[in-house]
């Protein structure tokens, strides 16, 4: 399992997405034989139950997560979204997840819910300078540029590179 998700990560940095796919693919089908294994092999033992599904959880947790880049890479931005919130599901506190997703949102051009995928990373995290920029470009988008305006000043303040044509077209300062 951990083999198919090493190689995947190795074949995302390689820019082979369909192959990091298929191995995170590969890797989650092993995850959900090991959890139906435990749940057979320890049927009443809550504590090694609970233990096992605290690691597994993890693990997948980072498979979607790198595999919605994946996604992502290819522009498959629907799969991509899906598989952010299923890392989602298993941390709700994954603020870069909500960042991600939101960009993914944007793509398809539902930018009210990359506003609200970018505010609740925001709530996690309030130096996560992505977040302030892809809200900020939503709400450009929106046609409400000068609060898109302030969150990509915000963006810059904590280190992001804000495009200056960006600035430049839409915010007058």
């Amino acid at each position: 399992m951990e083999a198919y998700y090493s190689r995947g990560i190795a074949k995302n940095f390689l820019k082979r997405y369909i192959e990091a796919i298929s191995d995170y693919n590969k890797a989650l089908d092993i995850l959900r034989i090991n959890v139906e294994e435990v749940n057979n092999e320890f049927p009443k033992n809550a504590d090694i139950k609970l233990g096992a599904k605290i690691a597994l959880s993890e693990f997948s947790k980072d498979l979607f997560y790198n595999k919605a880049i994946a996604d992502f890479n290819l522009k498959d931005y629907l799969n991509s979204i899906a598989d952010y919130s299923k890392a989602l599901e298993i941390d709700p506190k994954f603020a870069m997840a909500y960042v991600n997703r939101g960009e993914a949102r944007g793509f398809l051009k539902d930018y009210y819910c990359v506003i609200d995928d970018c505010t609740k990373a925001i709530e996690i995290n309030s130096k996560l300078a992505e977040a302030y920029f892809v809200r900020g470009y939503a709400k450009i988008e929106l046609e409400q540029e000068d609060e898109g305006c302030l969150d990509l000043s915000k963006a810059g303040e904590l280190g992001y590179k804000v495009p200056d044509e960006i600035i430049k077209e839409y915010c007058h300062y």
